[in-house]
């Protein structure tokens, strides 16, 4: 699976930020988002992504280990040892983070590598494709058109002009059935890992988001004890076009990259290897 990537680096960074996107959309996307936050908060930003599957969906567990590879390393980069490092994560990307997260050992990695954690629009299913005739129709008519696209979706919900980028509707599918199945497992457990107990952790969500459920994102701010922000007059990505929600999460950054000072491991970690199992 090739991974794509925009950074931006500063001359002297106060902390680090690693971000993982969402799933299909353009990488360049996030290039006014990486500026702004290195220039704002004087910190390295990498924001990570997947090249686009196309109409594929046996892609979830190449997502996995990529996102895996991503958080939760055993060295850091050269010239970033001494800094503090923040993560965040969008979307599916935020989807993917959790799914590892519920692992105690992979929480031990990750605690000992970031002080913080940002999810903006958590996707944790859909408003759409829990309805049994959305779902008859997804499978059949509708397998490989983009979401947004069909009448019985612009009848049902709000309309979506852009979906040029958009899953088609068996990605989302397979999308919606494994976040269900995560929300269950967090829900039933009672929260993320245990490790991660005291991590700061913001949540964001956009009034008007199509692909995610805002519902089930608030359902998870309750069990994991974090307030959700929701952006009202916003869609999908409140970061990208809302400069409150921009500002908001610079200041969160800059103040949590204070907490996530620069230490020793505090957890008895299995190895980077050791830990690198199926979710």
């Amino acid at each position: 699976m090739d991974e794509v990537f925009v950074r931006k680096s500063t001359e002297d960074p106060k902390f680090v930020l690693d971000w993982l996107k969402g799933f299909k959309s353009d990488i360049g996307y996030w290039e006014p988002f990486v500026t702004d936050v290195s220039h704002g908060c004087d910190a390295d930003v990498e924001v990570m992504g997947f090249a686009n599957v196309a109409q594929q969906t046996d892609f979830l567990d190449n997502y996995r280990e990529a996102s895996y590879d991503r958080f939760f390393w055993d060295t850091p980069e050269q010239g970033q040892k001494d800094l503090p490092h923040v993560a965040g994560a969008h979307s599916m990307g935020a989807f993917l983070l959790l799914e590892h997260l519920m692992d105690d050992e992979k929480a031990k990695i990750f605690r000992n590598n970031y002080g913080a954690l940002f999810l903006a629009n958590p996707f944790l299913g859909d408003p759409y494709h829990d309805r049994i005739l959305c779902r008859a129709f997804s499978k059949t008519l509708g397998r490989h058109k983009p979401t947004g696209s069909t009448k019985l979706e612009r009848w049902l919900g709000p309309e979506i002009t852009d979906f040029n980028e958009n899953p088609t509707h068996m990605q989302s599918i397979t999308l919606h059935d494994e976040a269900a199945k995560l929300l269950a497992a967090i829900q039933e457990k009672g929260g993320l890992s245990p490790v991660l107990d005291g991590m700061p952790i913001a949540i964001i969500a956009g009034e008007n988001d199509p692909a995610c459920d805002n519902e089930k994102i608030y359902a998870l701010g309750e069990v994991i004890g974090v307030d959700v922000y929701t952006y009202l007059d916003t869609a999908h990505n409140p970061l990208l076009c809302h400069s409150d929600a921009l500002d908001h999460f610079k200041s969160w950054a800059f103040n949590a990259a204070k907490y996530a000072h620069p230490k020793p491991p505090v957890y008895e970690a299995a190895t980077y290897e050791a830990a690198r199992e199926p979710v």
